[in-house]
């Protein structure tokens, strides 16, 4: 069964992915850049700060990059960025994406009004934390503790060699936030979510022979889309390659240790973790759930880890409703609820919709179960 399948990813890009070929990189090297961008200018205005700069250029149709005079508050809206001229050193630029508040502070600690202590595993973690505080303003993540703190302000900033502050407007809607679609199956589309009236910018193909990759994701620390796995119709068989997307062509990556594939209606999972990128799937799903073979569960689980290196993931759990033949349900759905859980939702198991909860803990390395929810699901 020829099976096709249109993949979407919402990108949390920290800057803007255009048709003229902004790449995905860190959001911090496209920010506050020493000169000034040579570029096809849009149009100009007075700007007294950096921020007003940056929001003539958000307001500025096709402006993705922005140049001010420091001196004479000047600012130029631009279409593009090829090169930066530096020896304009009275001027700054930057992409429209930059943050108008302080992010990723470094060797600065925030002195405030604390309104929470709790265990991070890294800056971006804690700045999760943060906006999902409707107190919390500022956060300081100290770096060698793992430790997070939130605050309601932060009238002083101190120096403080292992921590990374900022506000908990950083990478916001508005300063970042789901702004991209990119979605397709061979042939790949970015939609700007931020501005209707932007056109459609078509993404180069997937690469050859691969017909569409299973499983794709956003990388938000390196700044890249990875997908893996997919169908090689010409030999008429599965494959294990996987490929990055900086923005301007696909790359090789390594590949996985198994050819996770699409299999009917059944669809591999794929979640990004503290510890890296989750992906598992069982390649014989059927109504009963992942069925074993020879007695050996068929389910295959791996992480991409930051070294750049496939190792094998969790073990997936077993059901108390299940059987001898099928532990692990078929078509179950899967959520990173914060740095440290992920969720495992409903799913099939002995042909019928199951309303279980199980969550892993990264930093335990175990299963519990959870509360089961209110209707089963698949």
């Amino acid at each position: 069964l020829e099976m096709k399948c249109v993949l979407i990813l919402i990108l949390f890009l920290l800057q803007g992915l255009s048709c003229s070929g902004v790449p995905l990189i860190n959001k911090e090297n496209q920010c506050d850049l020493p000169g000034l961008c040579d570029g096809i200018v849009l149009d100009a205005s007075h700007a007294e700060t950096k921020t007003e700069c940056i929001r003539f250029c958000r307001e500025t149709a096709g402006c993705f990059w922005y140049s001010m005079d420091l001196d004479t508050k000047l600012c130029a809206a631009l279409e593009d960025c090829p090169a930066v001229d530096a020896s304009k050193t009275n001027t700054t630029s930057g992409n429209k994406e930059c943050s108008e508040f302080t992010c990723n502070l470094e060797g600065k600690k925030c002195h405030g009004t604390l309104v929470s202590l709790d265990p991070a595993s890294s800056p971006d973690s804690c700045l999760k934390l943060c906006q999902l505080n409707p107190d919390c303003s500022w956060f300081t993540f100290l770096t060698l503790e793992k430790i997070c703190l939130q605050l309601k302000d932060c009238p002083e900033v101190v120096d403080c060699l292992d921590c990374v502050s900022g506000q908990q407007e950083c990478n916001g809607v508005g300063a970042g936030g789901m702004s991209r679609l990119m979605l397709g199956s061979k042939q790949f589309e970015l939609l700007d979510l931020s501005n209707a009236s932007t056109e459609d910018c078509s993404l180069p193909e997937y690469p050859f022979p691969v017909e569409q990759p299973t499983v794709m994701i956003f990388d938000d620390e390196e700044g890249l889309v990875r997908a893996c796995g997919g169908r090689v119709p010409s030999k008429d068989s599965d494959t294990n390659a996987c490929f990055t997307f900086d923005g301007f062509q696909w790359k090789d990556m390594p590949p996985t240790n198994w050819s996770h594939s699409y299999f009917n209606e059944y669809r591999p999972e794929s979640i990004a973790t503290d510890s890296g990128w989750w992906v598992y799937s069982c390649p014989m799903p059927e109504s009963d759930g992942c069925r074993h073979n020879d007695g050996i569960r068929d389910i295959h689980s791996e992480v991409f880890l930051n070294n750049q290196t496939w190792v094998p993931g969790p073990e997936l759990p077993e059901y108390e409703n299940s059987n001898s033949e099928h532990t692990f349900p078929s078509y179950p759905c899967t959520a990173q609820l914060n740095s440290s859980h992920t969720m495992i939702t409903g799913g099939q198991l002995n042909d019928m919709s199951i309303p279980d909860v199980m969550l892993y803990d990264w930093t335990q390395n175990s299963w519990t179960k959870g509360p089961q929810m209110i209707n089963p699901r698949r």
